[in-house]
């Protein structure tokens, strides 16, 4: 699961920015909503208890929000039957001859899940103690996590995948590629429901704990960048890209490595090395003025010895209008 942790509830919360539950999939902040006591034999109707006052035992108050710390080492106390009967309503306050130990009771506990500010989900959860309570876990990661389709030429019989909305699935069949095109393959979800995947639905994606590392992951590898200390800079107007970097002492040639980059629409891999520009080891700067330029591509610069050993690399530089350097990427899909 690489930089994925499994956590208690009472652990949720800064460091971890994304999280993964099964039934609703990814989501970049989780939050226990509410807290109430539930009767063993109406696990709908909520209680109303009572603890009591820190500062007279005879005296007890009406709890109104419960506090995750102390959750489980407090005494729960209710209104006597006749007291309940007679009122009707709720004291907030009461004498000790109201209530009586409260007994045969769980703690119901709202998780509500966002992106954003928008609510993706609300899950209850139910437990007994704080034994229970402590064995529900969830994934959560240090780092921001999104979906990946997956690439269409990799998709396997047997593979599980994940469905947004629906949940983890299975490939039970492949259709055949482009005969049966936009049909891609067939899932079965864990109810054993069956759906036929079309090529380009948003939906179907890996498992973010199980994704393959992206395409553009590659680009973060680097060797003695900081001695090569690359620039770019593209004039968007006239289409003129100019490459620079510091010379490298056992360096007999430098070269400059062209990719573009497309986003993922339709599960094709969109990712395309297009060219090598090699230079020799006295020059230490390029200029390219060709229509392909654009935005979407991204460049490495590699220096090597005689003997074809790269003694240093950049990671990769994206195109913009303004000053380049080399940049991390993220893990993400194309």
């Amino acid at each position: 699961m690489r930089d994925w942790e499994k956590i208690n509830l009472d652990e949720i919360g800064e460091p971890y920015i994304s999280y993964f539950i099964e039934e609703y999939g990814l989501v970049s902040k989780i939050r226990i909503e509410r807290i109430y006591l539930i009767s063993d034999d109406n696990v709908d109707a909520e209680i109303k208890a009572y603890v009591k006052d820190n500062n007279d035992d005879n005296v007890f108050n009406v709890v109104r929000n419960y506090e995750l710390d102390t959750l489980f080492d407090r005494e729960y106390y209710q209104l006597k039957e006749q007291y309940r009967r007679h009122y009707g309503y709720i004291l907030n306050r009461v004498i000790k001859d109201y209530v009586t130990p409260l007994k045969d009771f769980k703690y119901l506990i709202r998780l509500t899940g966002y992106n954003g500010s928008r609510l993706e989900f609300y899950k209850d959860i139910i437990v007994s103690n704080e034994k229970e309570f402590l064995e529900y876990e969830i994934l959560a990661s240090k780092n921001q996590k999104r979906y990946k389709k997956p690439i269409l030429a990799d998709i396997e019989k047997g593979q599980k995948l994940f469905y947004i909305g629906k949940g983890l699935c299975k490939i039970v069949s492949v259709f055949d590629y482009p005969k049966d095109l936009p049909k891609i393959c067939k899932v079965q979800f864990e109810n054993y429901d069956e759906l036929i995947i079309e090529q380009g639905d948003k939906k179907f994606v890996y498992i973010p704990y199980d994704s393959p590392d992206g395409p553009l992951k590659q680009f973060n590898e680097s060797l003695n960048e900081l001695q090569l200390q690359p620039m770019i800079i593209w004039d968007n107007k006239s289409n003129l890209l100019s490459a620079m970097w510091q010379p490298i002492e056992d360096a007999s040639r430098y070269i400059i490595k062209v990719f573009q980059y497309q986003d993922n629409e339709n599960n094709m891999k969109k990712l395309y090395f297009l060219k090598n520009y090699e230079i020799d080891r006295n020059v230490h700067f390029i200029t390219i003025n060709d229509y392909i330029i654009n935005s979407y591509m991204i460049f490495v610069i590699t220096a090597e010895n005689r003997e074809g050993n790269v003694v240093a690399q950049s990671r990769g530089i994206k195109i913009s209008s303004s000053k380049n350097y080399p940049q991390w990427f993220d893990n993400y899909e194309l």
